[in-house]
């Protein structure tokens, strides 16, 4: 987009890194969620939810928990969709001690 000339807003980006997560191409998303920061654009928690649970369901567990950190140090509300998303991800992955944090965190 960018090395087209079109100025991508948050709804592009965030658009984008739903098709990438959905697509099971969490690190794509990953990157692009880094390059919507690098045009001084403020993600909301929808983007965060989009890009963590995509990154949670390719068994990227670690990184979608810091992205989770990120967010809640942004002071941005988290939602039940999130919850839930990453709940069932961490269950299913017997990833019990994340699936306990985030017990604590709610």
């Amino acid at each position: 987009m960018l090395e087209f000339g079109v100025d991508p807003d948050e709804t592009i980006f965030v658009t984008m890194i739903n098709a990438y997560s959905k697509n099971g191409r969490a690190n794509d998303a990953r990157k692009l969620f880094e390059t919507m920061l690098e045009c001084d654009l403020r993600p909301d928690s929808h983007a965060y939810t989009t890009l963590i649970t995509g990154l949670v369901k390719k068994n990227m567990t670690e990184k979608g928990c810091l992205y989770l950190d990120r967010m809640l140090e942004e002071v941005l509300k988290s939602n039940v969709v999130l919850y839930t998303s990453l709940m069932n991800q961490f269950l299913r992955n017997m990833e019990f001690e994340f699936a306990f944090r985030l017990v604590d965190l709610i």
